[in-house]
C-alpha cells in the first residue's frame, strides 16, 4: 500500500534526524493530513519536511546515512541574489518522493523560504521526472487523457534507463527554473519554528510547528480545514493571508 511506503519512509527521516539530533517538522501537505485528516492525503505522492537553515551543514553530512539506508539521494542548492540560497534535498524510494526545506530565523519576528512559481512546462517535466523514478508510473493530474498517454509510454521504456532519463530531464528542469520561473521569498512568522509541538500520526509523535494551526492559515489560508484534492500548490500556494510578504527576489 502506498500509504505505508510513505509512513516507512517518514519514520526513516525521523530516524535519523533524531539520531543526529536535527531539528524537523512535518510541512506542507504532510503536515495539513497529519492535523486535518491524520492520514497521508489520497492524493499526495509526496512527503514534505522543514529544517532551520541553520542545520543545513549537519543534514549535508548525513546524506550518506539516507543512501544506507536505500534512499536515492539530490542536493538541489543555488545563489538566486547576494543575500538568499534556493536550497532542498529531494529523497526517493519505494514510489515516494521526500522534500527537506529549510527556512531561515531571522532577527525579526520572521522566518523566511525562497520558494518558486512554476511554469506549465516545468510542470510538465515535474510529472515527466516523478513518472520515470516511480516502479510503475501514476500520478494525478486533471488532463487524465494526456497523463494516460504519457503514463503507457514510460511503462514501455525499460527500468534500467528510467534513472538515467530522469536526470537529463530533471537537469533540463533545473536549467529552466534558474532563468524562467519567478522567485519569491515566503515569510512565515518564526514562532511557529521557535518551539516545536508534536503529533500522534500512524502512532508516531512527530514533531510539528506551534500554533499549528495559524501556520496552516499562513500556508492554505482560511478555508484550510476544507479537503481540496485539485489545490494547485504553484498558484494557491502563495499564502493569501501573506500575499504582501512575497516579491521577486531576482529583483532585489
Amino acid at each position: 500500500m502506498n500509504e505505508d511506503r510513505a509512513i516507512r519512509n517518514l519514520k526513516e527521516i525521523k530516524a535519523v534526524f533524531d539520531k543526529f539530533a536535527v531539528d524537523y517538522w512535518l510541512d506542507l501537505g504532510t503536515l495539513l493530513g497529519a492535523v486535518r485528516d491524520r492520514m497521508i492525503l489520497p492524493w499526495d505522492n509526496d512527503v514534505d519536511v522543514g529544517v532551520r537553515e541553520e542545520s543545513w551543514t549537519k543534514i549535508l553530512s548525513v546524506v550518506s546515512e539516507f543512501k544506507k539506508r536505500g534512499f536515492y539521494v539530490e542536493v538541489n542548492d543555488w545563489r538566486l541574489c547576494t543575500s538568499y540560497v534556493y536550497r532542498y534535498i529531494t529523497l526517493y524510494r519505494s514510489g515516494w518522493f521526500m522534500g527537506i526545506y529549510p527556512y531561515r530565523l531571522l532577527k525579526s519576528k520572521n522566518a523566511v523560504r525562497p520558494d518558486i512559481r512554476e511554469s506549465f512546462l516545468t510542470r510538465s517535466l515535474m510529472m515527466i521526472y516523478h513518472l520515470l523514478f516511480l516502479e510503475k508510473a501514476h500520478v494525478s493530474s486533471k488532463n487524465e487523457s494526456l497523463l494516460k498517454i504519457t503514463e503507457r509510454l514510460i511503462n514501455s521504456i525499460p527500468k534500467r534507463l528510467r534513472k538515467p532519463l530522469s536526470k537529463v530531464v530533471f537537469f533540463i528542469m533545473q536549467i529552466l527554473r534558474k532563468i524562467a520561473l519567478e522567485y519569491y521569498l515566503v515569510v512565515i512568522p518564526k514562532h511557529h519554528f521557535e518551539k516545536l509541538e508534536t503529533v500522534d500520526f500512524y502512532g508516531i509523535k512527530f514533531t510539528i510547528p506551534s500554533d499549528v494551526e495559524n501556520y496552516l492559515e499562513c500556508r492554505y489560508g482560511k478555508d484550510w480545514r476544507i479537503p481540496k484534492k485539485e489545490w494547485k500548490w504553484w498558484v494557491e500556494g502563495a499564502m493569501p493571508s501573506l500575499k504582501s510578504a512575497h516579491f521577486d527576489l531576482r529583483k532585489e
